[in-house]
C-alpha cells in the first residue's frame, strides 16, 4: 500500500509507533519527508523510543537526496547501530561529510553494498581509533585486496573489535594476509566469517597462498571468547589446516565452526579435528559438507559431538549403509538437533530404514535435506514417507531434488498429507514424473488440503524423442499436460501456499501457463520459480498481465530466452511497476547482452528490487564491462546485481 494514501494524522501515529521497525522508504520523496517531518516534530519521543537503526536505504535521485539526508541526520546522532543494505556509494559519499555524527558507532553493517576498494577507504576513518566498534559486517561486497589492505590498516586502530564478517569479499592472498595481521592482537574476537574468498584459487602457486593461515592460527588462539568461526569454500591447502584446527582446541565458547567444502582429507587433520571436536564441548553447529572427510571419522565425530547440537552438515560424504545406521542411532541422543543434510550421499534402503527410525522419535528436526540420492530407492523413500504420515510431527520442511522416481515413492509421498499437518515446505524438483504420478499428487492435495506453504513440483519432462541429427525433442502427450496443469489448479485451493517452483522443463504448454497465471493472481505467492523452464513469448505476456494483479510476489525467476524485444519490454515494464518485487532472476543465455541492456534500460529507475540475476549469462569480458557501465547509469545502486548461476 502507498503509505501516502493513508490520513496524514494516522501516518504519524504508524511511524512514531513503528520506530525501531519502519526503515523502508522506498516510497522516495514524499514518503521520506513526511517520515523526516514526523520525526523532527516529535523529537523527544523519539529519543526516547527509536533503536536508532537503519535497516535499509533505497538509492535515491538527486531530487529525494534532501529528504533521505533529514533521515540520516535524524537517525544517526548518537547512534549505536548503523544496518545498511543495498546503499551504493551514495551513503559513502554522505557518510565522508558526516564523520561526527557517526563517532558512537557500535555496530557498522553494510552487505550487499556494492562497496568496494574506494568506498572501504571512505569507511575506514569510521573504523579507525573507533573505542565503540564492535561489529563489522562488508559480507558479500567486491572489496578485493586493495579494498582489504585498506580495512586492514582501518581495523589495526579499532580496540575492540569483537565481530568481523567479510565473506564473499574477493579477496585473494594478499587481502587475507592484511587482514588477518590486522587481527593478531585483537584478544576481543567473537566472530570470524572469511568464507568463499580466494576467488582464482587456482591459479595461485604455493608461494602466493602467503603466511595468513598460520597467522589466522595465532589470532584464533589469541581469541579466547571466540564462538563463530566460518572458513568455508576456501580451498586451502592440507597443511593450512592443522595449525587452524590446533589453535581451536579448548575454546570453551566456541558454537559454531562451519568447513563446509574444504580439503580435509589429510588423516592427520582429521586426527586433529576429532580433537577439537573432544575438547569443545560448547558447538552446536557444525557444518564439514563436501570436505572430503572419511566416512569412519565422521561416524567418530557424531559420536563425540555435544548432544546439545542444533545443525548438522555432513552431505557428500560418501556415508552409506552401515555408516548411516550406526550415524543414527547416534543422532538419537541429540535433542536440540533442528537441521540435519545429508544430502549426496550413498546410503540405500537400509540406512533410509535407519533414519526413519530416528525420525519416529526424534521431536526436534525441523529441516532435512535428501537432495541428489537416488541410491534411496523406492523402498527408501516409502520408509520414511510413512514414518512422516504416522508418527513425525515435527519436520516442517524437506528436500528430495532429483532423488526418486516410480509410483511408489509418489504415492509414498502423496500420503503423508492424509495424516501430516505440520509439514510445511515440500521440494521434490528435478524427479522425473509421469502422468499417473501427477494425478496421485494432485488427488492428495485435493482430498487432504494441508496447510503446506512451499511446493516445488517435479516437472521434468518424462517423454523424449531421439532426432536423426543427435538432439533432443521433449513428446509431452495432452494428459501430461492437463495432469501438470490440474495440479498447478489445485493448489489455488490451498491458502496457505506461498512459494511456488515449477523449474526445468522443456516448454510449458498455454493450459500450465494459464494454471500458473491463475494462481499469481488468486494466491498470496510470495516466491515463484520458473527458471530454466521454456515459456512462449504469448504465455510470458499472460504472466506479465497475472503479475499486474498480484501484491504479494518478493521473488521471480523466469526464463526469457524465447521472448522477442517487444515482448521482453513490456514484460520488464511490469516488472518496474511492482509494488513488491524485491529478488529478480532472469535466464537470458541466447543474445544476453542485447537483452540485459533492454531490462537494466526498463528498470532504470526502479527503488524496490534489491537484487537482480542474470542467469547463465554467458558474454565475454567485454561485455561484461559493457553491462556495468549501463548499470553504474542508471538509478539502481541498490541493486546486487549478479551474472552467473
Amino acid at each position: 500500500t502507498n503509505l501516502l494514501d493513508f490520513p496524514k494524522e494516522l501516518l504519524k501515529h504508524f511511524i512514531l509507533e513503528r520506530l525501531e521497525t519502519f526503515n523502508d522508504l522506498s516510497n522516495a520523496a514524499a514518503t521520506c519527508q513526511l517520515f523526516s517531518q514526523c520525526v523532527h516534530e516529535n523529537q523527544e519521543y523519539v529519543d526516547e523510543k527509536v533503536s536508532r537503526t537503519i535497516s535499509y536505504l533505497p538509492y535515491t535521485t538527486d531530487d529525494d537526496r534532501l529528504y533521505v539526508d533529514k533521515f540520516l541526520e535524524t537517525f544517526t546522532s548518537d547512534a549505536k547501530k548503523l544496518e545498511l543494505k543495498y546503499c551504493g556509494s551514495y551513503f559513502s559519499d554522505w557518510m565522508s561529510a558526516n564523520y561526527e555524527k557517526l563517532s558512537s558507532i557500535e555496530t557498522l553493517r553494510l552487505p550487499d553494498s556494492n562497496i568496494g576498494p574506494e568506498e572501504v577507504k571512505v569507511i575506514a576513518p569510521l573504523i579507525e581509533e573507533n573505542p565503540h566498534l564492535t561489529t563489522i559486517d562488508l559480507s558479500n561486497n567486491k572489496i578485493g585486496d586493495d579494498g582489504a589492505i585498506a580495512l586492514a590498516d582501518a581495523i589495526m586502530g579499532c580496540p575492540n573489535l569483537k565481530v568481523l564478517n567479510l565473506k564473499k569479499c574477493a579477496m585473494g592472498a594478499i587481502g587475507l594476509d592484511a587482514i588477518v595481521k590486522a587481527l593478531e592482537r585483537k584478544t576481543t574476537l567473537e566472530e570470524i566469517n572469511l568464507s568463499d574468498n580466494f576467488p582464482e584459487v587456482f591459479r595461485y602457486s604455493h608461494d602466493e597462498v602467503r603466511e595468513w593461515p598460520q597467522t589466522l592460527a595465532k589470532v584464533l588462539e589469541g581469541s579466547q571468547n571466540l564462538r563463530k568461526l566460518s572458513l568455508a569454500e576456501m580451498h586451502l591447502e592440507l597443511t593450512s589446516f592443522i595449525p587452524i584446527i590446533q589453535s581451536l582446541q579448548n575454546k570453551k565458547t566456541l558454537s559454531v565452526l562451519n568447513l563446509v567444502r574444504n580439503r580435509l582429507e589429510d588423516a592427520t587433520v582429521q586426527n586433529e579435528l576429532i580433537e577439537l571436536l573432544k575438547t569443545t564441548p560448547s558447538i552446536e553447529k557444525i557444518s564439514l559438507g563436501q570436505s572430503s572427510i572419511a566416512t569412519d571419522t565422521v561416524t567418530q565425530i557424531i559420536q563425540i559431538l555435544p548432544s546439545h547440537l542444533k545443525s548438522l552438515n555432513i552431505a557428500e560424504l560418501g556415508l552409506g549403509d552401515d555408516e548411516m545406521v550406526e550415524i543414527s542411532k547416534e543422532l538419537g541422543r541429540f535433542h536440540s538437533l533442528e537441521k540435519l543434510n545429508l544430502s549426496s550421499n550413498t546410503f540405500m534402503c537400509r540406512g533410509a530404514a535407519a533414519l526413519a527410525n530416528l525420525l519416529k522419535t526424534n521431536r526436534s528436526i525441523q529441516k532435512l535435506f535428501l537432495d541428489w540420492m537416488p541410491s534411496l530407492g523406492a523402498e527408501g523413500i516409502i520408509s520414511i514417507a510413512e514414518v512422516l504420515k504416522d508418527h513425525n510431527r515435527t519436520l516442517e520442511h524437506i528436500t528430495l531434488n532429483e532423488t526418486f522416481a516410480g509410483i511408489d515413492a509418489v504415492t509414498a509421498i502423496a500420503n503423508i498429507f492424509s495424516e501430516n499437518k505440520t509439514l510445511k515446505i515440500l521440494d521434490i524438483g528435478n524427479n522425473d514424473l509421469k502422468t499417473e504420478e501427477l494425478i496421485t499428487l494432485k488427488n492428495s492435495l485435493e482430498s487432504n488440503r494441508p496447510p503446506i506453504e512451499g511446493f516445488m513440483i517435479p516437472c521434468n519432462y518424462p517423454y523424449v524423442e531421439f532426432l536423426p541429427d543427435g538432439t533432443e525433442r521433449a513428446i509431452e502427450p495432452d494428459e501430461f499436460l492437463k495432469a501438470s496443469a490440474d495440479l498447478i489448479n489445485i493448489l489455488k485451493k490451498i491458502p496457505t501456499i506461498k512459494n511456488l517452483g515449477y523449474s526445468d522443463r522443456y516448454q510449458i504448454s498455454s493450459i500450465e501457463v494459464d494454471a500458473i497465471a491463475s494462481l499469481i493472481q488468486s494466491a498470496q505467492l510470495t516466491s515463484l520459480d520458473l527458471c530454466t523452464s521454456r515459456i512462449p513469448p504469448d504465455g510470458l505476456i499472460m504472466i506479465a498481465k497475472a503479475l499486474k494483479a498480484n501484491k504479494t510476489l518478493e521473488s521471480l525467476a523466469l526464463d526469457l530466452n524465447e521472448v522477442d524485444d517487444d515482448s521482453l519490454t513490456e514484460i520488464v515494464k511490469t516488472l518496474n511497476h511492482h509494488p513488491s518485487l524485491k529478488w529478480v532472476c532472469l535466464q537470458i543465455e541466447n543474445d544476453g547482452l542485447r537483452k540485459a541492456k533492454i531490462i537494466l534500460e526498463g528498470l532504470k529507475d526502479n527503488r524496490k528490487i534489491e537484487k537482480l540475476i542474470f542467469r547463465y549469462f554467458s558474454a565475454v569480458d567485454r561485455d561484461l564491462e559493457s553491462i556495468r557501465n549501463l548499470l553504474n547509469k542508471t538509478e539502481m545502486n541498490q541493486i546486487k546485481f549478479t551474472l552467473g548461476h
